[in-house]
Order: structure tokens, then sequence, then C-alpha cells
């Protein structure tokens, strides 16, 4: 078994290749030595025998023993899935020490690059023994960070001399979008949608057309309109009244900005408006539909559960730029419908009904 699959499945992972170079004190001391060294043929040899006599044993022992630390050093990183940007997680690493004359010893765990947070120590693992040290760390922006590797040192036993070694996890994390305070966006509570107002009222039956949708994974072949997709380039269904089971539909548009770092901007603010109103609408108990519109397009239908409103983060997640934009008046399942558009400009298929909540970039703070 490769021990990237063995991290990826949990179990205990063996050390990499290691490396070693002397501390920043260890460079210090061993130039000290230099110039006693000098200065020995030049004034006194007594003063070179006495540095000498102290530096070469620390050096002696410093290397093997650093050595001897990693050696039989295994590595087990237990990490959460999803998390939330700007949110602090708990990631939990189990070091066993299973060979080697001495045990681990001032063990420092670097988390990978694209965690925030300080390393993690270990004391002292002895022999055969497993110990756990548990930090907390922070991932600044949503998307999926792939977390490859972890670095595991040690300075053991006079910080003189560092041994490096890298463990592979090799591990995809998925973080939401922070969901943003929503003080002046006012959207109708689950009473006003069941009785009507902004909502087309349903009746039970699957022979009463309803509307026209992308097709999805799960859809019949039976249902597809040919003559609506061969108009728009895509498979497009036919949606019945039984099986149109959403009451609100979230759409979140593509940002559009005049530079990379305001569509960045852009982007990340609009999955956090859409992220709160997701949370906003399943508080009050209303069964929406979330579609993401860009370069990863996709749709999720959000009925309540923990599951559904994991993949509709999952959705604002991976939430970017680009994507073909739907075609102007192009048939869609009429219920009423929320806009998260970043940027400027109006959507091209938003009804008169429809509620558009813009967004736009951070503002900029006076330079004094």
């Amino acid at each position: 078994m490769s021990s990237v699959a063995s991290a990826a499945r949990g179990v205990f992972v063996a050390l990499g290749a290691t490396t070693g170079r002397f501390t920043r004190t260890g460079r210090w001391l061993l130039f000290g030595t230099m110039l006693c060294y000098l200065a020995g043929f030049l004034w006194d040899r007594y003063h070179f025998l006495v540095v000498t006599s102290i530096v070469i044993p620390l050096v002696a022992v410093s290397i093997p023993v650093a050595r001897a630390s990693l050696r039989g050093v295994r590595i087990r990183v237990r990490t959460p899935t999803r998390v939330v940007a700007g949110r602090p997680f708990a990631l939990t690493v189990e070091v066993h020490k299973r060979g080697g004359w001495v045990a681990a010893r001032a063990l420092q765990v670097s988390p990978p690059v694209a965690l925030r947070g300080l390393p993690l120590g270990l004391a002292c693992v002895p022999r055969g023994a497993t110990a756990r040290c548990t930090g907390r760390f922070v991932v600044a922006r949503r998307g999926v960070v792939h977390l490859d590797n972890l670095r595991v040192s040690t300075r053991a036993p006079f910080g003189l001399y560092e041994r490096t070694a890298r463990v592979p996890i090799d591990r995809a994390l998925i973080v939401h979008p922070a969901p943003a305070r929503l003080r002046t966006l006012s959207l109708p509570p689950a009473g006003r949608l069941a009785a009507g107002i902004g909502v087309e009222q349903r009746v039970r039956g699957h022979d009463e057309f309803y509307g026209l949708r992308e097709m999805r994974p799960g859809d019949r072949v039976r249902s597809i309109c040919w003559r609506a997709s061969a108009r728009r380039g895509a498979l497009v269904v036919r949606e019945m009244r039984a099986d149109a089971g959403h009451e609100v539909e979230l759409i979140v548009h593509p940002p559009r900005g005049a530079s990379a770092r305001e569509v960045t901007v852009l982007a990340d603010r609009a999955a956090s408006v859409a992220a709160a109103i997701v949370d906003r609408l399943m508080r009050s108990g209303v069964r929406l539909r979330v579609e993401v519109r860009g370069a990863n397009a996709g749709s999720v239908v959000v009925a309540g559960g923990a599951r559904e409103r994991a993949a509709a983060l999952d959705l604002l997640a991976r939430y970017g730029p680009g994507g073909r934009p739907p075609e102007e008046g192009a048939p869609t399942v009429r219920c009423r419908r929320v806009h998260v558009v970043p940027g400027t400009g109006e959507p091209v298929d938003a009804q008169p009904h429809d509620l558009v909540v813009p967004v736009v970039g951070a503002p900029r703070r006076p330079r004094w």
C-alpha cells in the first residue's frame, strides 16, 4: 500500500526521506570555533583546545541523536472534510514511535502551507508508544484546498542540528464560504410563500406541464425536450408540477469585474451572501433550489437536511467566474427566484417579480 493511499485512509504513514542542517545557533557556534582555531595559531592554543573539547562532542552527539529521533516515526492525521472560511477547526496528529534506539524528542509538526496556525509540538514519544497533539487552524478563503504534506522536524538534543522529514497526506479540504450579515435584505417568510404570495400554487399530478430546466443527474431520458435542447445547445427536460418541489430558486450569477482581483473579491462576497440566504430560508422552513452559474456550474435542491445544505455550500465553495451565460428569454420554472449578481449588470433571465441582490466590492479606506 502506498503512503498516499494510506494517508487518505487515515492509517499511520512512515516519514519520507530526511534532510539535515545546522540551526542558526549551531552555525554561530561552529563559526566561533573556527575563530578560536585561527586565534590558537596566532596567540594561545589553550583557548582553542578548551572550545574544541566542548563543541566537538556536542556536534558529534547532535547529528546521530536527531537521526535516531525520527527513525521509526509514523504519523496519522485527522482532519474534517468540510470547514468554513475564516473559522478555526481542529487538526489532530498522532505520532507513533515504532523503532530506533532513542525516543522521539522535541518533535515539531508544521501544517501545510494553505493552513494558518502555529506548529504542533511533542516533548517526548517513547519507543512503542503513541502520542497525540491537536491544534486549531484557519483557512482564509473558500474553495477546495489541497493538503499535500506535513513537515516533521526535531532539534534534539541540544538545538544545534535540525533533522526534517515530510509526510504525504494528499487530502482535499472543502472550504465553505462564511455567511454574510444580511441587514437590508427582506425575504418573504415561509407563511407568505405557502399562502401563494410570489409563488404559484401547485397541484398534484405528473400530467400537467410546469416548465423547462436543464437536465440533472437522475432525470429520465423520456423527459428531455429535444426541440428546446437543440435551440439552447444543452439538454433540457420537461418539469411537471409534482416534480417542481422547490418554492424558492436561488441563482448565483458569474462575477463581473474590471480586474482579476476585483472578480475574486466579488465572487467571495457573492458566495457569502448566497450562503446567508440559504441559511435564512432553511430556518424559515422553505424548500429551495440553489443554482450556481459560472465555471463550476451546478444545482441542488435543499429541503432542510444537513447533507443537502452541505451539498449547496459545496457548490458555493467551488463557485467561480466563467461559464456560458443563459440565453435571454429562455423558459424556466415559474417560482419565486432570488438572483445574486456580483458586479454590474442585470441577469438576462430575470422576471419582473424576481428579487435581485446586487453584490459590490468592499469599499476602499481613504488614505490620509
